[in-house]
């Protein structure tokens, strides 16, 4: 926090997240993780998958919406009883996206979101699906291919061991 008021001035946005690679200035998280998915290699396998990955981000970018109010509340960001908005925030919208989320990767057939495999977007949902979890521990429960997609996901082997080492990625 001592740090924002510096680094504040160095957005183009008064916001993060931001990133800086290779001189420039790139803002806004989508931006930045499709920036480096074409990077890396993690973008899709062409034109059309890439589309549908962008798809499915933009459900997750929706179903982070739903969420955040009653976030914000149980994290302490914003004073207030975090219960009040845990069914409709919460709940309710875990029960309308995690189907959504089950048809993408029951359509993919590979175990990830896109039909090619790993793509940016399975960090992108996966993280958000393991902070619900350790928030909430029981919102996975009638939902055993979401837990085993983010399994999937934290054990890629070039990322195993960031995960194993990573205290809240324990679930």
């Amino acid at each position: 926090m001592e740090q924002w008021p510096e680094l504040k001035a160095k957005t183009k946005t008064g916001k993060l997240p931001y990133l800086e690679y290779d001189g420039h200035l790139i803002v806004e998280s989508n931006a930045i993780n499709r920036f480096l998915a074409r990077k890396y290699g993690l973008a899709g396998k062409d034109d059309f998958e890439q589309a549908l990955v962008d798809g499915i981000a933009d459900v997750q970018k929706d179903f982070m919406i739903a969420v955040i109010p009653w976030y914000i509340k149980v994290m302490g960001y914003a004073p207030g009883n975090p219960d009040p908005l845990k069914q409709e925030c919460l709940l309710d919208s875990t029960d309308r996206f995690f189907p959504i989320f089950l048809n993408f990767l029951k359509e993919s057939k590979s175990g990830f979101m896109a039909p090619s495999g790993l793509t940016w977007v399975d960090f992108a949902i996966t993280e958000w699906l393991t902070t619900l979890q350790n928030l909430e521990p029981t919102i996975l429960n009638k939902y055993s291919e979401l837990k085993e997609y983010i399994k999937r996901v934290h054990n890629v082997s070039q990322l195993k061991e960031y995960y194993a080492s990573r205290p809240f990625s324990k679930n």
